[in-house]
């Protein structure tokens, strides 16, 4: 991100957020929803994530860190639901349960 409006975007990112030595991860420190740390930036409200990576519509933010509070844009990666699906399923973070259905992993 480059300009003068992503240089206020970050100063105010940086303010709500703490460097987290032992991952690398930035985590946020303001408000969240549904664990996702969340911002009202320009009268508008924002997923931080998305608006980092400056996502389309359908478009979601994909963490390497596993981490929802991380901001750390070398951490997030933009990518599709099917996408998403298939990395929390790598990671183990959703299984399948007897009956087929997905559930959330501990």
């Amino acid at each position: 991100m480059g300009g003068k409006k992503n240089r206020e975007l970050w100063e105010i990112l940086e303010e709500r957020s703490i460097p987290e030595p032992n991952t690398g991860c930035l985590l946020w420190l303001g408000a969240t929803t549904e664990g996702y740390a969340t911002i009202m930036y320009r009268n508008k409200f924002w997923i931080v994530n998305r608006l980092i990576l400056n996502l389309k519509p359908g478009e979601l933010a994909l963490h390497k860190c596993d981490n929802r509070l991380c901001i750390e844009p070398r951490h997030l990666y933009g990518g599709t639901y099917r996408d998403n699906m298939v990395d929390a399923i790598t990671r183990g973070r959703i299984t399948r349960d007897s009956g087929g259905r997905y559930r959330g992993g501990s």
